[in-house]
């Protein structure tokens, strides 16, 4: 059976990040260290991450999805922004210069014995909540879309984009037009989102 997700509308607001994936060939063990050495290449992955990952894989179903987060503005963002640009996604991203591009950057070693193991995984982040001032734009930039969806997804890594304000001034607006609000969250703002659909 066929499903057409093309007239269905869903909005993503949380926590954008850039996933990468380096690849690296083990060339042995070090002798300064009970650690892998690896020999540098340039194959690196980048990929959407976090509530852009969500974004993408609605979007790769059809579905018109929009998407609202913030990034900063590094080399990072760059890249993020490239990789949204590719897509269909219509977005709200904000910027930050105060603070970092999330970015996940996972290192992986090849050998004859262990093709594509995952050695470390390096994070660049704040988790500080975004200032009042950025709230506020995004807050009025979101709530006259919210009626415009069929959806509401809150994706919270809890790297301080998603604001206690700004989650509950987006959840009153969907539940009171009725729209389904769907939620992954850290435990720690779990209760902000109180009368939600799906969690």
């Amino acid at each position: 059976m066929h499903l057409d997700f093309s007239k269905k509308r869903i909005l993503v607001v949380g926590d954008v990040m850039l996933d990468q994936y380096a690849y690296y060939i083990s060339t042995g063990q070090s002798a300064e260290a009970p650690v892998p050495i690896l020999k540098e290449n340039d194959n690196i992955i980048n990929r959407l991450g976090g509530a852009a990952n969500v974004a993408a894989n609605l979007n790769s179903l059809g579905v018109n999805t929009t998407l609202s987060g913030v990034i900063g503005y590094d080399k990072d963002a760059t890249t993020f922004s490239s990789l949204l640009a590719s897509t269909c996604i219509k977005h709200h991203i904000f910027v930050d210069n105060n603070r970092p591009t999330t970015r996940k950057r996972r290192i992986l070693a090849s050998s004859k014995a262990h093709p594509h193991y995952q050695v470390v995984r390096l994070d660049r982040e704040s988790t500080n909540p975004i200032s009042q001032d950025l709230e506020h734009k995004v807050i009025a930039m979101l709530l006259p879309e919210v009626k415009k969806h069929d959806v509401l997804i809150f994706s919270d890594y809890a790297k301080g984009f998603l604001t206690k304000s700004l989650i509950i001034e987006l959840k009153n607006e969907a539940l009171a037009h009725g729209i389904p609000i769907i939620v992954d969250a850290k435990p720690s703002s779990i209760d902000y989102y109180e009368g939600s659909t799906l969690f």
